[in-house]
């Protein structure tokens, strides 16, 4: 898990049994912070 804030690239790439792999390839993402809490109060149901 990645928690830290930020844009991230992970590399991967897949080797079969018998050993064929294939081509590297990557993702890219961004952690963002959290929103702020919701401290709006509830009205009774």
């Amino acid at each position: 898990m990645i928690h830290q804030v930020g844009t991230h690239t992970v590399r991967y790439q897949a080797v079969d049994r018998a050993g064929n792999a294939s081509a590297e390839k990557s993702v890219t993402f961004t952690v963002v912070a959290a929103p702020p809490r919701d401290t709006t109060p509830r009205s009774p149901a």
